[in-house]
């Protein structure tokens, strides 16, 4: 499993950081004002270092913990100096080793979530954080993919929801136990935080095209374990499915890079006391 998660994210490590936004201002500001009063920092699926070297920077003393070695490469060119390559189920420190423990955008990728809560729990001394997006707040108002059992469905969802059903249909399944973002809503009930932050409340627009382009690049560590024949006639599925959706609001077909995706998504940012998450 660790293996595995490590050498998708080497596929990926050099579209990385074009594939996603820099840490924001408002995510930045939230966390180094929560972190405040400590300063030793374990991160937690460091990666890139896009958490890291902002919050390096802030005077914080930074250590990432990861298991993609080329993903930690690319934190060491901006950088980040301290990184070890290490699984978070099982961290290689004494207890209470860190003021505080992050972990960003991480757990949903994690199908056993909870040991790596405890871990955090065990390794730190006053606060574990965790940035959590409330996906349930996420809606769009763009044309629907057509041959979707799921009508209703929202583009963004639907077409990662297709992508997997042809996946199966052409006999490679997605065969780890992902669950995407369930674990952050099971994360809130289960464990529930000390404290809750909110860090964001926007709309973010994104062309259909641009995102069916990072399923052709393979940004995400879900489209690694596939051929590469397999993957692109699921693409050209896809961008037919797009290209094919049905006509805007003033009866005119867009053409699929026209198309828009609307998604409002709510950030949090979740803190613990430490012997929350330790075992009892």
């Amino acid at each position: 499993m660790t293996t595995t998660i490590g050498a998708e994210f080497d596929s990926i490590s050099e579209i990385y950081d074009s594939t996603r936004r820099a840490a924001t201002e408002a995510e930045l500001k939230v966390v180094s004002s929560e972190l405040s009063g400590c300063r030793t920092i374990l991160d937690v699926g460091v990666g890139t270092g896009r958490f890291a070297k902002p919050l390096s920077d802030f005077g914080f003393e930074v250590v990432g913990i990861d298991l993609s070695r080329k993903m930690m490469s690319k934190a060491r060119q901006k950088g980040v100096r301290n990184i070890i390559l290490a699984d978070a189920h099982s961290m290689p420190f004494k207890d209470a080793s860190f003021d505080a423990s992050i972990i960003i955008h991480v757990l949903h990728l994690i199908p056993d979530w909870l040991s790596v809560a405890r871990e955090m729990g065990r390794v730190t001394r006053n606060k574990v954080a965790a940035l959590l997006k409330n996906r349930q707040r996420e809606w769009n108002n763009s044309r629907h993919v057509p041959g979707d059992s799921s009508a209703m469905s929202p583009v963004f969802p639907e077409l990662w929801t297709r992508y997997a059903q042809l996946r199966e249909e052409m006999g490679y399944p997605i065969r780890r136990n992902r669950r995407m973002w369930q674990n952050e809503e099971e994360i809130r009930s289960m464990l529930p935080p000390a404290k809750l932050v909110k860090v964001s409340d926007e709309v973010v627009v994104m062309k259909i095209s641009e995102l069916i382009t990072r399923f052709q690049q393979r940004a995400y560590s879900v489209l690694q374990d596939i051929p590469d024949d397999v993957h692109n006639k699921i693409i050209e599925k896809l961008m037919s499915s797009a290209a094919n959706a049905d006509n805007d609001s003033e009866g005119t077909t867009s053409t699929l890079r026209e198309k828009q995706i609307e998604r409002r998504i709510s950030e949090e940012l979740a803190i613990w006391q430490p012997d929350q998450l330790r075992p009892r």
